[in-house]
């Protein structure tokens, strides 16, 4: 998986603190074929005047007829400065993934940039970001097989969360990264995340998750449902 989720809360002036967990899942039995996936998160974000931090973490494993199809690790670590006080921000991140279905041995990712706040309100956050990562790694090139490899990237990121009526929860977002030095060599990941809320800090949800190397020639196409916890404090 590549890293680029994170914490969407949305905070205000006493809330500094966000916590999600959520566990997703789908099945299928038929007289010839067992598959199943589980998707678990982990996000956890703190938010002060200038600066806010955000860890995601999320692990998929799957199989299909006893064949495993996903055993996918990704990690990340976010700062944002100055994003509640301005409409132009400062970001920077750091990641590591692990993807058996995208064939990546091991991948770090560490950069920064700028972001720009279009809508910031309780019902509505849309914002852009833009900037420049370094990547290094191990996967297996469609045509040259097992390699290291690093690569300079440049990183754009649009991001959503659309709230109706303090129930239904809309989120995600679109990550494009390009090698800067080479052709052919894009990472592209998308994630909606589709949340009914049961109680304050329950909700039922169900996401999609498409991840596309072409250097590795891979791509994934995950559609999941189950429950997601989560508070702010």
């Amino acid at each position: 998986m590549i890293s680029s989720g994170t914490a969407l809360g949305q905070f205000n002036d006493s809330i500094n603190h966000y916590i999600y967990i959520g566990s997703t899942g789908s099945f299928s039995k038929t007289n010839d074929l067992a598959s199943y996936v589980l998707s678990n998160n982990f996000k956890f974000a703190i938010s002060k005047k200038k600066l806010s931090f955000n860890t995601v973490n999320s692990w998929v494993y799957g199989e299909q007829s006893d064949v495993k199809s996903n055993n996918d690790f990704s990690s990340l670590i976010e700062f944002d400065f100055l994003k509640k006080q301005k409409r132009l921000y400062y970001w920077g991140n750091g990641t590591f993934d692990k993807s058996y279905s995208l064939k990546i041995d091991f991948r770090y990712q560490a950069g920064a940039g700028l972001g720009l706040n279009i809508s910031q309100t309780p019902n509505l956050v849309l914002n852009v970001t833009e900037g420049l990562i370094y990547e290094t790694g191990s996967m297996i090139d469609k045509d040259l097989g097992e390699r290291d490899y690093d690569v300079w990237r440049n990183s754009a990121r649009f991001k959503y969360r659309w709230v109706m009526k303090d129930m239904i929860i809309l989120d995600g977002f679109v990550l494009y990264q390009p090698s800067i030095s080479t052709r052919h060599d894009t990472i592209f990941k998308t994630s909606t995340t589709l949340s009914i809320k049961v109680r304050k800090w329950l909700s039922l949800s169900s996401a999609l998750t498409y991840n596309e190397i072409t250097l590795t020639d891979r791509r994934n196409l995950i559609v999941t449902y189950g429950v997601i916890m989560e508070r702010f404090f």
